[in-house]
């Protein structure tokens, strides 16, 4: 409910409605009974099975299907037919009101009639028992995942029967026949003969709506615990079927295919390599190299960084095999220079921290590089050299601010957790911040291989490896790397770092004395640490603006109404300021979102988490909310161009239900961005708008994002990940 008038408006949101009865309760089954063949529908009364007012009924179960029982929805009156006999016929009476429901069970026999033309009642089959069904594979449905598998089975225990009909059943022994799993039929269903091959059937879920994305439904998922089937059969069609065999358990199918991940497409390659100017020194092979040159203490940072990205759309297209030709140059060729250019100018420092958002876009190019031969065997190799001092480091710098057995973060002072050269960081902070250092461990492991990961990890010494950089560093392209290893930061200008022994004592072993550790997992562990960082990223719910209860400070001189931070605004009037944060100071209204109705997502899980947040502020201005369209697009450059160098790079496990989810809600907040990119975003940060002047925080539309081709940062998931992913 909303009410308003010319201060403002407010808004309240009414409780959960309540049940005006209390729910039903079930007093028992209900007797079983038996009629005579052909004496007309013959009547139950199954309200007294009930305790409860209010109650509609209805009827479900093998017998209440077309042309079987029926009930009266009011009055609770069965009525069951006896045209023809019946053994062991069962149905389920639910009875419900505005509190819940309850159900009960009647059993009844319809017996035949006998005069002179009466024939015997059939008898049942017999139960088909464990000799008499075999389970002969498992196919995955559809081909090419590791999710959803169909069984093939057997019944040689049939042979020479004359067989009608085969039904089977997932459910367990005392399932109802309306439990909701099992719904929208009977859990009983047929077997499809397999054609070509007798006595094979082929197990479907007829019935049962596909797992979402799914164009055919499979029966069974790979993270089920609990895969087992029974069978009837019956020898006519209206004869009585055997009773529920004894249950098999299904194995699980052979592991799936490796499904390669898609190339990108012509279109964004051509985005990549034909920049012009507007990617810094990309078109004179000093595509993103690192700035802030011998300035030991603050962290690297790439060129250009909001276009970093492209660097690894080139990687993943050479790696693909791309032979297009743009620039005069391929793909493996752009990138075999991309690397050269970092191995003879300038290779990242390993500083870690916020700059190691940049250091990832150079792991990616090297892991994909040297998985491809076309653009490895194109780097002199005193420059892969070097390249792998500089995997080396990042895999220290990355692996110390994230270890458990880091002091600092063993300290349980949150926050308190230092780079390796004794810079701010905290293993909690925002995606753009922290979802690189996450993620840098399973790069490098994908350049290195497991066992040469774990090994330098476990046998690292901070000056044994600084003289390594040194023996490597003839050309001074390590020079910032070699300062970053060759001295203790304990006192360094931005706070304290580890010594060597407090180093090497993180990133040897884990708490437990076992192999490295970070948040539990190990380096093998990529399906689980990109999870947890597609949660961080994508960690808010979608929509328009931040709700105002949620605002914990708001700067001097700002409007109260802070909530309306990330709300869509296009219309601009120069004549009506407007200073409420995230919102641009020359708007028409304060409420127009008319776009945000459009949005296909509003309400669910997916928002980039950087849209809805708070910071501390910068310059004195006391932050506040922050919802930041410039931080949402670095923190998914992270997370997208990483996901798709260890899907290409066979590091990520696409067949389990846990990642479906995750990538689910990846899929909901990339489109959240390219929504917000098409229909404008206001932002606001650090305690303002566009603060320090320069743009950094700006206001978002299609022109802004077109500038920094992020587009084609979003079509890494729609046009590649998209496909690969199981969504």
């Amino acid at each position: 409910m909303t009410a308003q008038n010319a201060a403002g408006a407010a808004t309240s949101i009414a409780g959960p409605l309540r049940a005006t009865y209390p729910a039903p309760a079930a007093l028992g089954d209900l007797p079983e009974e038996v009629f005579d063949e052909g004496t007309g529908p013959q009547l139950v009364e199954t309200e007294v099975a009930f305790e409860g007012a209010d109650l509609t009924f209805t009827v479900m179960g093998p017998a209440a299907s077309a042309g079987g029982a029926a009930i009266d929805p009011r009055t609770g009156v069965l009525a069951i037919p006896t045209e023809r006999p019946v053994s062991g016929g069962r149905v389920t009476v639910i009875a419900a009101n505005s509190g819940g429901a309850a159900r009960v069970r009647l059993r009844f026999t319809v017996e035949q009639a006998f005069g002179e033309a009466a024939l015997p009642v059939e008898a049942a089959p017999r139960t088909l028992g464990a000799a008499d069904v075999a389970i002969l594979c498992c196919v995955w449905r559809p081909a090419g995942q590791g999710v959803t598998f169909t069984p093939l089975a057997r019944l040689p225990g049939l042979a020479g029967e004359t067989v009608e009909g085969v039904e089977w059943t997932d459910a367990p022994d005392d399932a109802p026949d309306d439990a909701p799993e099992y719904l929208p039929e009977a859990h009983w269903r047929p077997a499809r003969p397999k054609a070509g091959e007798a006595g094979v059937y082929e197990i479907f879920a007829t019935g049962r709506p596909p797992p979402a994305g799914d164009p055919d439904p499979a029966l069974f998922r790979a993270d089920q615990t609990d895969r087992r089937l029974r069978f009837r059969w019956r020898a006519l069609s209206e004869g009585p079927w055997s009773d529920p065999s004894v249950a098999f358990e299904v194995p699980l199918p052979s592991a799936p295919p490796a499904v390669a991940l898609v190339a990108p497409t012509s279109a964004m390659l051509q985005a990549a390599m034909l920049n012009g100017a507007r990617l810094r020194g990309f078109n004179d092979y000093d595509f993103l190299g690192y700035s802030q040159k011998d300035n030991p203490y603050q962290s690297t940072c790439v060129r250009d960084k909001k276009r970093a990205h492209l660097a690894t759309i080139v990687a993943l297209a050479a790696w693909a095999g791309h032979t297009a030709v743009f620039g005069g140059r391929t793909a493996a060729q752009r990138a075999a220079e991309q690397l050269t250019a970092w191995a003879t100018d300038q290779a990242p420092a390993a500083r870690g921290g916020v700059g190691m958002q940049c250091d990832l876009m150079f792991a990616n190019c090297a892991a994909l590089g040297r998985a491809t031969p076309a653009v490895w065997d194109a780097v002199a190799p005193e420059d892969r050299t070097r390249i792998d001092r500089a995997m080396e480091g990042l895999l220290v710098s990355a692996a110390w601010q994230n270890s458990d057995n880091n002091p600092f973060v063993k300290a349980g002072k949150r926050g308190a957790e230092r780079t390796i050269t004794g810079g701010d960081y905290a293993r909690s902070r925002v995606p753009n911040f922290t979802c690189a250092s996450v993620l840098m461990p399973h790069v490098v492991v994908a350049y290195m291989g497991l066992a040469g990961a774990q090994d330098f990890l476990a046998g690292f010494d901070r000056a044994e490896f600084a003289a390594g950089i040194a023996a490597a560093n003839a050309n001074g392209a390590l020079d910032d790397l070699q300062a970053t290893f060759d001295r203790d930061w304990t006192g360094g200008p931005n706070g304290p770092g580890p010594t060597a022994a407090e180093l090497a004592t993180a990133i040897r072993q884990g708490p437990d004395g076992g192999p490295y550790r970070q948040f539990g997992w190990g380096l093998a562990d990529a399906t689980a640490s990109m999870m947890r960082e597609i949660d961080k990223m994508w960690g808010a719910r979608v929509r328009a603006g931040i709700d105002p209860a949620t605002v914990r400070r708001v700067p001097p001189g700002v409007e109260k109404r802070a909530g309306e931070v990330g709300v869509f605004e296009q219309a601009k009037n120069p004549e009506t300021p407007n200073t409420a944060p995230g919102r641009d100071a020359q708007v028409a209204r304060l409420y127009d979102m008319a776009a945000y109705a459009a949005h296909a997502h509003a309400g669910m899980s997916g928002m980039a988490t950087e849209l809805d947040t708070t910071d501390g502020g910068a310059n004195g201005s006391g932050g506040g909310p922050r919802s930041s369209m410039s931080y949402a697009v670095e923190g998914c450059s992270v997370v997208l161009t990483a996901c798709a160098v260890l899907a290409a790079l066979n590091q990520l496990d696409r067949s389990g239900a846990a990642l479906r989810t995750a990538f689910a809600r990846q899929d909901r907040g990339v489109y959240d961005l390219r929504f917000r990119s098409v229909h404008g975003h206001r932002s606001f940060a650090k305690g303002g708008r566009l603060w320090a002047g320069d743009g950094t925080n700006s206001d978002w539309d299609a022109s802004e994002a077109a500038s920094l081709q992020m587009f084609e940062l979003f079509d890494v998931w729609d046009l590649q990940l998209k496909l690969w992913a199981p969504v």
